[in-house]
């Protein structure tokens, strides 16, 4: 099976769950992902440097479309100053 074929037989028989995996969030979503791992830290204390709650940080790694594109880069460009050592960014 090709991936075309996979993504046709998806995008047929589970529309929704296609726009989700092909929705920019959801790529977003997964660079959220690995600057947390990079991190070291869990969800709860990045969360706090964030100024987010656990729930809402979850909520940008789920990639879902509730958020909007530039909310997802504002978090992932304090993702990247938090890597860089920056305590305060906006």
């Amino acid at each position: 099976m090709t991936k075309s074929f996979l993504d046709k037989l998806i995008k047929e028989k589970y529309p929704n769950l296609h726009k989700h995996y092909s929705a920019k969030q959801y790529q977003l979503s997964r660079k959220i992902i690995e600057l947390k791992i990079q991190s070291g830290l869990s969800v709860d204390e990045l969360a706090l440097k964030l100024g987010l709650s656990a729930d809402e940080f979850l909520t940008y790694e789920d990639g879902y479309d509730s958020k909007t594109v530039e909310e997802y880069e504002h978090i992932i460009k304090q993702l990247k100053h938090l890597q860089e050592g920056d305590d305060y960014y906006e």
